[in-house]
């Protein structure tokens, strides 16, 4: 098995909660549950780096997270209370070269502060694997419904 090969398997071990999110999309309107994103929290190192490149004044997502802890309280608590009912609109797809993988997928979401529905964004999830964990996590996405609900 190559290391791309590798490093996709691991991408899609990450991305479970997407895979499982897409199928539960497929054949429901709304209210679903939180995600699992067991699978992508255990494969973090523990001085992994996350971003979503926006303004670095944008509430919850201006800015890195530095560290497992802080990528799993913004995971686990804060985007709990921000984000609700995130739909996988598109099963993602996996590209890698060497320790990178891009996952492409698209989703939705309501930005609970406005109750803001966040329509088809295209989404990049870039991960940067080294020693078969996630060193670097880039989420790559329109926010500009993001920041307009932050900026009222």
């Amino acid at each position: 098995m190559s290391k791309e090969e590798r490093n996709i398997e691991l991408a899609r071990q990450a991305c479970s909660h997407l895979e499982a999110r897409f199928v539960e999309s497929q054949s429901q309107r709304d209210g679903f549950g939180p995600l699992d994103y067991s699978h992508f929290l255990g494969l973090l190192a523990d001085d992994v780096v996350f971003h979503v490149p926006c303004p670095a004044n944008t509430p919850y997502y201006g800015g890195e997270f530095t560290g497992k802890s802080a990528v799993t309280k913004l995971f686990l608590e804060d985007d709990a209370e921000i984000v609700a009912d995130l739909r996988v609109e598109r099963r993602p797809e996996y590209v890698a070269t060497g320790d990178r993988v891009v996952v492409l997928t698209a989703y939705s979401y309501t930005i609970t502060k406005t109750n803001t529905l966040a329509e088809n964004k295209e989404i990049a999830l870039v991960l940067d694997f080294r020693d078969g964990l996630i060193q670097r996590a880039i989420e790559i996405q329109d926010m500009s419904e993001w920041s307009l609900a932050y900026s009222r």
